[in-house]
């Protein structure tokens, strides 16, 4: 089952070391928010990696016509100059025009199991979308839906498809203390 959540910093860590987000610059920042995954799930037999090549073409502007009407930033969280976390952040303003609804999403979020590294990405996507005048953001949620949408909430031990995402059960508890609540379940 899948879980969206939705809700309408610099910190230090549980070990005292300074959180340290940083925005993507270049492409060798790129692959370094692709790889994180890799690092983090490494010891994990349920997780399907996405294929690195379509996940590098969805965050290029060169290749994801989603930027034609959309903007995304990225950001990576360090911890002693060790990557800790990721998140993106998109708008998608044919959404807004569409809806009605001044909001931004959060995707590709994936941390460690630190409470103060998951609040200093979150805090990091909800200020910039602030600076853009927005008034919410929800998700997981990619550019369209046709990216890898929502958060595993149970089913842990099962293998995941190439178009789920992967989680550990601590996500959700980092959601919640941040703010969010359940939108809507989708099972696969």
């Amino acid at each position: 089952m899948q879980l969206p959540l939705s809700f309408l910093l610099m910190g230090k860590s549980m070990s005292n070391h300074t959180i340290m987000v940083e925005a993507l610059r270049g492409p060798c920042a790129l692959r370094s928010f692709i790889q994180f995954p890799f690092s983090l799930f490494r010891d994990i037999p349920y997780w399907v990696p996405a294929l690195w090549m379509d996940d590098l073409n969805i965050f290029r502007t060169d290749k994801n016509t989603a930027y034609a009407f959309s903007e995304a930033k990225f950001w990576m969280a360090y911890q002693d100059g060790k990557p800790v976390g990721r998140i993106a952040g998109i708008i998608n303003h044919r959404h807004i025009e569409k809806w009605g609804q001044p909001y931004a999403c959060f995707g590709w979020f994936d941390f460690i199991d630190d409470r103060n590294g998951s609040a200093a990405l979150i805090k990091t996507v909800e200020d910039w979308v602030s600076e853009q005048g927005l008034k919410a953001v929800h998700g997981p949620l990619g550019f369209t839906d046709l990216d890898r949408e929502g958060m595993l909430v149970e089913g842990f031990e099962e293998m995941s498809t190439l178009e789920t995402h992967y989680n550990f059960a601590y996500y959700q508890d980092h959601l919640r203390a941040a703010g969010y609540q359940k939108d809507t379940n989708w099972v696969e």
